[in-house]
């Protein structure tokens, strides 16, 4: 429901920082600004867009997501997001189109996303998640069975 409300009010907080920008610099600077952004987004996407794909890159799927792929190429698809962020329109943004190219923060990012939807490190540890499902039982040949109770009936 934040996430909902976030979205819907992403455009309304960009125009008005816009527009208290346009007072405080100019309209002048704040089209430069705009323009200076998107050609830096456009050309930042189109590089590690290529780097992305170049790298050997082995696409995710849900039975095949490993921790050591995506920090493996993690500096190319977070410049790609950021890049992403960049090419729209307005300082927030930039703002975190530019925060997305911080190391650090893309750790921090990285954490939160491997903490959220328990993507482990397939190498290191093996998790039971079906822990509670556990059948216990004993296995009989009956065809073992069988013979021995034929053998015994002549």
């Amino acid at each position: 429901m934040k996430i909902i409300l976030l979205i819907l009010l992403f455009p309304f907080l960009e125009i008005s920082l816009f527009f208290i920008f346009l007072s405080e610099i100019g309209f002048l600077i704040s089209l430069i600004e705009i323009f200076t952004t998107f050609l830096l987004g456009f050309f930042l996407l189109s590089l590690n867009k290529r780097l992305f794909f170049e790298n050997n890159f082995i696409p995710f799927t849900l039975s095949n997501f490993d921790k050591k792929k995506i920090e493996k190429n993690k500096r190319n698809l977070f410049f790609i997001f950021g890049s992403i962020f960049i090419l729209i329109p307005g300082y927030i943004s930039d703002f975190f189109g530019f925060l997305m190219m911080l190391t650090f923060v893309q750790n921090i990012l990285l954490k939160a996303l491997f903490y959220k939807f328990k993507v482990f490190d397939l190498k290191k540890q093996t998790v039971n998640r079906d822990q509670g499902e556990i059948i216990e039982g004993e296995f009989y040949d009956l065809h073992d069975i069988k013979r021995n109770i034929s053998k015994e009936k002549k």
